[in-house]
């Protein structure tokens, strides 16, 4: 590829770690000539082969270049237009129990599909998997499969890629997406022409930060079956009567197909959470879904909900959004009670995460990007700039995820395994050196 396509090409975001592997340049592409590639880390990133024409739609379509969907009021650049905030529960008890948290995400689709407002909805689903499990976005036209979608996959998924060639068969979507991919849709509707008033509803899920999918490598490793596998990230297996966990501390389990499964702590997750964070999630000013008509998510440090069964947080942004949010209730899908904006910005962590985009852009250049973006500029507001300590705090992360990357997947899910244990070990000498200062002050 010569130096003028390389400019007009979406290979310059790739090559500056700034891809959200949304897949909207796989979409527009007039010759298909973007695919998606994984690294022995599992970030997947968009390739551009040699058919490419330099005509520069992906570039138009791409999260990492359109500031055009960033929020600019300094007060809400992280929260954006919330005409309405509310916590409750699908009414469902099959699609509520079998929910991640309250449900409501797969209650409104069902609405949707039940009244024939729409006819397809976009979502995402984890199959079984001989080595891994097979995290894919799908295409489902009735209600009857929404059942196999529901749950949280935190993996990266190129979700958006499923409708080239597919969008021209259906009148009304729903897309389900987290916030870089309503972006990436947002980008198609503009420039896609098939795109135009296909999609009846965005529904935005709220996301912390997808994690490079070799970290289910890592948890399949603790399962010793050569059985093909699957990972439920929280699972609160609730029963009417008998909940086996609670939602608030629902543990990660790895299952096979013949029902043999093990549990770990929510704390492994945790532990390997900066491991595999990619850079460009490190930078996503998107965690609440800016351009979604309805956000979803879980309503941490919320008042009044039910931690052992689950509940979901329901945000409505536009007036589309609002009328399906208002019909759902009345239709008797959802039950909802309305919540302040302050629980939504302490439970969410939103001046934590201003401080945190802040950093990273500033830190950013340590990786050398090959094409200017607006997230490389930390400046989200005024007077709120990082230290220089926080500054290569941050270079740090990001060079070490560089490093990481470079590695062969055996040796990182090595890595893993090993940091695992070191922090267990950690916690298990803090623990008892707690324990030792207690048992003294009591003996005086």
């Amino acid at each position: 590829m010569d130096n003028l396509q390389y400019d007009k090409s979406i290979k310059r975001v790739s090559d500056s770690y700034l891809c959200t592997n949304c897949g909207a340049c796989q979409v527009i592409c007039p010759k298909d000539a973007i695919d998606f590639v994984s690294t022995s880390i599992g970030r997947i990133y968009a390739d551009v082969s040699n058919k490419c024409i330099n005509c520069g739609l992906c570039q138009k379509v791409c999260p990492s270049l359109n500031d055009t969907l960033t929020a600019k009021d300094a007060d809400n650049e992280l929260l954006g237009h919330i005409s309405s905030l509310r916590v409750g529960k699908a009414l469902d008890k099959e699609i509520f129990y079998n929910s991640q948290s309250g449900g409501a995400c797969t209650a409104l689709l069902k609405f949707l599909f039940d009244t024939k407002k729409i006819d397809g909805a976009l979502v995402c689903r984890m199959d079984y998997g001989k080595d891994v499990p097979e995290v894919k976005p799908i295409l489902i036209e009735s209600a009857d499969e929404l059942f196999q979608s529901q749950k949280s996959k935190y993996a990266p998924v190129p979700t958006l890629g499923v409708l080239k060639n597919k969008i021209k068969e259906f009148s009304s979507l729903a897309i389900v997406g987290i916030g870089c991919q309503i972006e990436g849709l947002v980008g198609l509707e503009e420039f896609a022409k098939d795109f135009k008033g296909k999609i009846l509803c965005r529904l935005g899920l709220i996301c912390e930060k997808t994690l490079c999918s070799t970290i289910q490598d890592v948890y399949v490793s603790f399962l010793p079956s050569p059985s093909p596998k699957k990972i439920i990230w929280k699972c609160k297996y609730a029963t009417f009567l008998n909940p086996q966990h609670q939602y608030q501390s629902a543990p990660l389990v790895v299952e096979d197909e013949q029902g043999y499964h093990i549990t770990m702590p929510n704390s492994v997750r945790f532990i390997l959470k900066d491991m595999f964070t990619a850079p460009r999630c490190r930078i996503c000013r998107d965690k609440l879904n800016l351009n979604a008509d309805i956000v979803l998510g879980d309503p941490w440090q919320m008042s009044n909900i039910d931690w052992v069964n689950g509940e979901s947080l329901v945000i409505g942004r536009t007036e589309r959004g609002e009328s399906i949010i208002e019909e759902a209730i009345s239709a008797k899908y959802i039950q909802l009670s309305p919540r302040p904006i302050e629980e939504l910005v302490k439970g969410q962590t939103i001046l934590q995460r201003r401080k945190q985009v802040q950093k990273y852009s500033a830190a950013y250049g340590c990786l050398k990007p090959t094409i200017d973006s607006f997230l490389l500029k930390p400046e989200l507001v005024e007077n709120d700039n990082p230290t220089e300590k926080e500054v290569q705090s941050a270079k740090k992360d990001l060079l070490d995820f560089q490093v990481s990357e470079r590695l062969s997947k055996e040796e990182i899910i090595k890595n893993a395994l090993k940091k695992i244990k070191s922090d267990k070990l950690k916690r298990t000498l803090i623990y008892r050196a707690i324990r030792k200062i207690v048992r003294i002050i009591l003996r005086k």
